[in-house]
């Protein structure tokens, strides 16, 4: 259609250019307001999964506006920390099944990794944690971004993970406690301080476990932490199995 044969449609069709205009002000509104629900229900979502995993588990399974707001991998991937978080390990296995079986997208197949590997080391399955280190590790190098951010700290803290709790290379307290006193976020400076506990257990250092236990539970109240914590003050072989 040239200009003139436009101009002309434009002219005869004059009244349908209010219909448009406010079918573009309808899709805008609608757009803005599907992400304000996405970014509301992550945020609840992300809070949920360390103060309540069980009821956060129960949301992602029975709440159908997750899925129209979020993609199925998303949604899988968060089902997959809530298990985690419970120590449901059937769910976790079928979870991870189920991804497996995915297209993911690069993000998600990252964030699957990193799951994998963090559910393999703490069950101490040494073959399959090594072996999701190891697929992470192959697919940011071949995208070659090892030497930038974020995945440089990724692959270190991968490698932090097979250390403590497949290796339990009693090494890595001196470098983890540097790493605590530096690190500011709460949670993430109790689960570095929870690390040095397990170290030190391994290791034998009874006064260093209970003086990082004592950290790791002040900075972990309220998370799935704080149980095993709990026990493992009295009972440190906990420390084995968690």
């Amino acid at each position: 259609m040239n200009y003139l044969a436009f101009r002309q449609w434009a002219i005869d069709n004059w009244y349908l250019l209010p219909v448009f205009l406010g079918m573009a002000v309808i899709v805008f509104v609608l757009l803005r307001v599907q992400n304000s629900l996405r970014d509301q229900s992550a945020a609840g979502i992300e809070r949920l999964l360390v103060t309540d995993p069980a009821l956060c588990a129960e949301r992602l399974e029975n709440n159908k506006l997750f899925r129209t707001v979020f993609r199925k991998p998303v949604i899988e991937l968060w089902k997959l920390q809530a298990y985690m978080r419970l120590g449901q390990d059937d769910r976790i296995e079928t979870v991870l099944q189920r991804l497996r079986d995915m297209k993911l997208e690069p993000r998600d197949k990252i964030e699957f990794y990193q799951q994998s590997l963090s559910y393999y080391a703490v069950t101490g399955k040494r073959d399959e944690a090594l072996a999701a280190r190891d697929a992470l590790r192959c697919f940011i190098v071949k995208a070659k971004a090892q030497e930038t951010e974020p995945y440089a700290s990724m692959l270190e803290e991968a490698d932090v993970i097979v250390g403590v709790y497949i290796e339990h290379n009693t090494a890595l307290i001196r470098k983890l406690i540097g790493k605590a006193e530096h690190t500011k976020n709460d949670i993430s400076r109790g689960v570095t301080q929870y690390r040095i506990a397990k170290l030190a257990y391994y290791k034998g250092d009874a006064k260093l476990l209970e003086t990082y236990l004592s950290r790791a539970g002040k900075n972990l109240k309220g998370t799935a932490y704080e149980e095993i914590i709990e026990k493992a003050k009295t009972d440190p072989s906990v420390l084995e199995r968690k």
